[in-house]
């Protein structure tokens, strides 16, 4: 499916079921930047992604009694979906990027401080040479 119909059908749904466990979660951070809660599996990606009773709400057994059971309680639940896209924005890759740029900053500042000569780790003594 395209893109466009991806996002057609996160836009419309009430919810997005994730019942697998995967490394990161990239369709429950898709479902939550349509302003739209996730069902899921809890573990994996989505323990990381989905913030429970804000952006979405887990289910701990991969049994059709357990996703039926999230499902009922989803039904008592209102979610907001504004928060639910904010929290989406925080895995925007721009935001990742400027987040690690900050990381290697600090490090590259803290080496400096350290007195440490380039190419040597701090902390480190300088490997002697043959003179």
């Amino acid at each position: 499916m395209s893109d466009e119909e991806k996002g057609h059908l996160y836009t419309h749904c009430q919810a997005t079921i994730f019942p697998a466990e995967d490394d990161f979660g990239i369709a429950q951070v898709e479902a939550q930047a349509a302003g739209r809660p996730v069902i899921a599996f809890r573990a994996g990606g989505a323990t990381e992604s989905v913030q429970e009773d804000v952006t979405g709400l887990f289910f701990d057994a991969q049994t059709p009694e357990a996703i039926m059971g999230a499902v009922r309680r989803f039904e008592t639940m209102t979610f907001d979906p504004a928060a639910i896209r904010a929290h989406a924005r925080t895995f925007d890759a721009a935001v990742f990027r400027k987040a690690l740029k900050e990381y290697v900053d600090d490090r590259l500042r803290a080496h400096a401080r350290s007195g440490a000569h380039p190419g040597q780790a701090a902390g480190r003594p300088q490997p002697e040479t043959g003179t």
